[in-house]
């Protein structure tokens, strides 16, 4: 619901009269924080591809109230559990993208060629290419889109994150 206060700015001259604001009653309230969206879970969680609770991984929060997936203080942490996760798949003989998403999304829970496609087209990499430690970064910007519907974190970030595995 929005209601109309009058600004005491002039209007522009082509307008004519005063300028009229609109404001939520939750602003006239002093509420509008309630306004800011909520962020994904994995961006909230500052665990872009939402690794699932079990390990004591470096950069945890102290405190994991979300009940399924790792809480990290820095996403830059988050990745770089993914690096380390990633490492282990590789050591096992997964390393395609194909291989790693279907590890990575169970399709009981996940639409895999779905995933799949969503991550080859965002990162530039085929499916059955060899994932390599350097195209990490660009794996895990496409996997944070597929994860999250948005992917907020810079390139630099991310390798960062991957450079401290």
């Amino acid at each position: 619901m929005y209601i109309s206060t009058r600004g005491s700015k002039a209007a522009p001259a082509e307008q004519g009269g005063t300028q009229q604001q609109q404001k939520t009653i939750l602003e006239v309230l002093g509420m509008d924080d309630v306004l800011t969206p909520v962020l994904p879970r994995g961006i909230r969680n500052k665990n872009p591809l939402n690794i699932e609770l079990g390990d004591n991984w470096q950069g945890m929060a102290p405190e994991q109230n979300d009940g399924r997936f790792v809480q990290f203080t820095d996403p830059r942490y988050g990745y770089r559990a993914a690096a380390k996760i990633m490492a282990s798949y590789s050591r096992r003989g997964i390393n395609t993208v194909r291989g790693i998403i279907a590890t990575w999304a169970p399709s009981h829970e996940n639409n895999v060629e779905a995933y799949i496609d969503s991550v080859a087209s965002r990162s530039g990499l085929s499916s059955l290419q060899i994932v390599e430690r350097e195209h990490y970064p660009a794996l895990f910007e496409a996997m944070t889109w597929h994860e999250n519907g948005q992917q907020p974190y810079s390139r630099a970030l991310i390798a960062e994150g991957v450079s401290w595995a």
